[in-house]
């Protein structure tokens, strides 16, 4: 858990060091120009004497010394080490020194330990790896502390492990430089301690990370205070190149100590933290920032970096009290930032970020369960200005409530500050879409496409139906009736029937799953019936001395179909629908005048939903069988089932498979005209009965087609003969089915009525025909640009 107690700092005390003969138990460096190489110590201790300062390696006053290829390690269970350098795998005072591929190891059962101790120094680290481990709860220190030094390490690896401990402490004004380097912080201890001295501010200590990956499993930054002062400030400059930063908290709000016990120090604290192309996952909290004890600023700046957070959760070691980090930052500058909530931990529901100001472009994600109307939240107190979009991942589950809605953004203040829905401009739950729109200073979601018309007219002429109080002229006797005509004027309050506008009540949007649900549907009639072939569809011209056929039809074709309602107060989409159909089929005569025969086909679909809804497929296999009659007079009657196998597909109601049982029958007469022309008037009835999965209904449909086709023959010398003809319906398809999503249910409605105009021709030659016929089909709810069909057919 994050340490909320206050680290024991024992300043001002005398320094002393424990002397090592150059040999694996130590050396003591105090020249400058010197080298160490290829070193193998290690450090134990060997008396007792309290408060006593050890190091495995000592540089003091020295310039441009170099450690390389060293193996340090230093470990002390007998001597008290609390004293201000503690235990040192490697104490460096006013000295500059390279260390190039060194491994340094420190550990510690009594008093204070460092790795790496440097005081008024320049430091220089490339690759190696350097680590301190805690042996005892009450131990402190650092695996690399910095007082007044200036360090840059690049390919390296440093950790701490142990509750007390960090990786890196700086105190007076410090920096730090890293480069491909990896933190990480392990059993609560934390990667950076700035570190506020007594008597003194912690002015512009800096930490620059490049190409580098900082984790820990408590606490990114923990400051310690000596809390000794009337006011103690500290300000720390963290910059993110191209680096991670992960740790359940980035830094502990300052207001975590104003419970210590006797302290009246105001701590003051800012943390300018900047992130370029990286990666930030923690929380960082402004709870309580100003309060008499303490104050915090936190600034955030996001320039094409993430940081991903949520509350904090945890249960103070010392007092056994939970406590709770709540995410905010004072002011949060975004340059294509986004800043992810990530869902709350367990039992404590949604969460707000606290935002005192708000400024550039960049996203924001949320969480949300539409159904209890609750919502992470974005809380702006202050100013606000820029544009951002907000990407809401909502639980599905069905509101309770009609007209629902829930506020994603709270201002505080007027501001100038745009927001909009990442993706898409809209968020599904359940059976409904919800849209985004501003309310006052705030943006809230709402299910409604459109706010209700409420205008109601008031009785305004009313008050000129007052003005008939004019009966006080009566003074002119003889004019009485002209004023007593003006009440007639109250007959204009017959005006509010225009009232009658709220009985067009503001529509909801539907889901992408009911509206798919829905659409597909309706899409599975259509091509159903539209592989219905008719008799002329498959066999062309009729001929009565034909013994057998052996035929195949394909059609290729667009249709259209509006929205239409699924309850009182929504609409489907409508959708556009580029299909495919191949039939193969024969029959042969029985007896004069009857034939029989089957098929097989297969048909897909490509639907394109409307407003931004998506897209679905279609995919189906048929198998039919048939039987005509055609009488020697023209007359003929064709009767045909067909069995079909339905698979469609979107992405809101992945895989579903369905099955179709149709019957139809079609009887028409074929009339000889002078000139080889002929006229067929014709009558198609059918039945379609289509499955249904467990949410839905399944579906019933009658198709009717009435029509009438003019054709005439013409023969060549050649041997070929064409019959051109001209074709026109009326189609009517009718039903209902109905859909369900949570509790609701939705129609199924049907195209409708429609008309069908086509031209074709059929040619022959010997055995051989073959068609070919463009069609367009205008209805109020379908249309159908265009439809191509071609048939061939073989005769013996």
């Amino acid at each position: 858990m994050p340490k909320l107690s206050l680290a024991v700092m024992a300043l001002g005390l005398a320094h002393s060091a424990l002397a090592v003969e150059c040999a694996s138990t130590g050396i003591t460096i105090k020249g400058d120009n010197e080298s160490l190489t290829g070193c193998q110590i290690d450090y134990k201790s060997s008396q007792k004497t309290d408060w006593l300062s050890l190091g495995a390696v000592t540089i003091e006053n020295s310039k441009n010394v170099n450690l390389t290829n060293n193996q340090i390690t230093a470990e002390n269970d007998e001597i008290d080490s609390q004293g201000p350098r503690g235990l040192n795998g490697l104490y460096i005072y006013n000295s500059s020194v390279t260390l190039i591929n060194n491994n340094v190891s420190v550990k510690n059962g009594l008093g204070n330990l460092y790795a790496l101790s440097a005081s008024n120094s320049t430091l220089s680290i490339d690759g190696g790896s350097y680590t301190s481990t805690e042996k005892d709860p009450f131990i402190a220190g650092s695996t690399i502390d910095l007082r007044n030094s200036t360090l840059n390490v690049k390919n390296a690896n440093l950790s701490a492990s142990g509750d007390s401990l960090n990786i890196i402490s700086l105190e007076n004004a410090s920096r730090v430089t890293l480069e491909n380097v990896t933190l990480n912080a392990t059993n609560n201890a934390t990667i950076f301690e700035p570190i506020v001295e007594v008597g003194k501010s912690l002015n512009n200590s800096t930490i620059v990370v490049n190409n580098s990956r900082l984790t820990a499993d408590d606490t990114a930054i923990g400051l310690s205070w000596p809390v000794v002062s009337e006011r103690e400030e500290s300000h720390l400059l963290f910059t993110l190149n191209n680096s991670s930063l992960v740790s359940p908290v980035i830094i502990v709000p300052v207001s975590a100590f104003d419970n210590e016990e006797d302290s009246q120090t105001t701590l003051v604290e800012k943390l300018e933290l900047e992130a370029n192309n990286s990666t930030l996952s923690g929380t960082i909290s402004i709870q309580n920032a100003i309060t008499p004890k303490s104050q915090a600023t936190y600034n955030l700046k996001l320039n094409d970096s993430t940081w991903t957070t949520s509350t904090f959760t945890g249960v103070d070691e010392e007092t056994n009290q939970s406590f709770t980090f709540t995410p905010g930052v004072s002011s949060l500058r975004m340059n294509k930032g986004h800043v992810i909530l990530s869902p709350a931990q367990a039992n404590s529901g949604f969460q707000t970020l606290t935002i005192n100001d708000l400024s550039g472009q960049g996203k924001f994600t949320l969480n949300s369960d539409l159904a209890s109307q609750q919502a992470d939240k974005i809380h702006v107190t202050n100013s606000a200005e820029g544009t951002f979009t907000l990407a809401v991942n909502d639980s599905g589950n069905e509101p309770n409530a009609a007209n629902g809605q829930v506020t994603l953004v709270q201002m505080d203040k007027a501001n100038s500050a745009a927001f909009s829905l990442a993706d898409r401009d809209f968020v599904d739950a359940g059976a409904y879409r919800y849209r985004l729109r501003k309310e006052g200073n705030d943006w809230v979601l709402s299910n409604l496409t459109a706010e209700a018309s409420s205008q109601t007219t008031p009785p305004a002429t009313s008050d000129q139906a007052g003005q008939p109080v004019a009966p006080t002229q009566p003074t002119v006797p003889d004019q009485p009736p002209v004023t007593p005509t003006q009440p007639t004027s109250p007959a204009q309050p017959a005006t509010p029937t225009q009232p009658s506008t709220p009985s067009q009540p503001a529509l909801v949007s539907l889901s992408e799953k009911s509206n798919a649900l829905v659409s597909l549907r309706q899409a599975q009639l259509l091509q159903v019936e539209q592989n219905l072939p008719s008799l002329h569809h498959r066999l062309g011209e009729l001929k009565a001395t034909e013994r057998g056929n052996v035929w195949l039809r394909n059609e290729n074709g667009k249709q259209e179909l509006d929205g239409l309602a699924t309850a009182h107060n929504s609409r489907a989409s409508g959708f556009e629908q580029d299909y495919h159909n191949l039939q193969v089929g024969a029959d042969v005569t029985l007896s004069q005048g009857l034939r029989v025969g089957g098929f097989v086909g297969q048909s897909r679909a490509n639907v394109d939903f409307k407003e931004e809804y998506g897209t679905g497929k279609i995919r189906s296999q048929a198998l039919g069988a048939y039987a005509t009659w055609l009488a020697d007079n023209g007359f003929y009657w064709d009767n045909v089932y067909k069995y079909e196998r339905l698979k469609t597909e979107s992405a809101a109601t992945d895989n579903r498979r369905y099955h179709a049982n149709t019957l139809s029958t079609e009887i028409g007469r074929i009339h000889s005209l002078n000139g080889s022309w002929t006229i067929t008037p014709q009558i198609q009835a059918a039945w379609t009965k289509l499955s249904a999965q467990e949410d839905e209904e399944s579906l019933s449909s009658l198709y009717g087609r009435a029509g009438v086709r003019v054709a005439k023959a013409l023969q060549f010398a050649s041997g070929w003969n064409l019959q051109p003809y001209l074709e026109a319906n009326g189609i009517l398809s009718t039903g209902k089915g109905k859909v369900g999503v949570n509790q609701y249910e939705f129609d199924v409605k049907k195209s409708g009525g429609r008309v069908e105009t086509a031209l074709g021709f059929n040619a022959g030659l010997g055995n051989h025909r073959l068609g070919l016929e463009a069609s367009t089909t205008q209805g109020k709810n379908l249309k159908q640009p265009f439809a191509l069909k071609v048939a061939y057919r073989y005769s013996w």
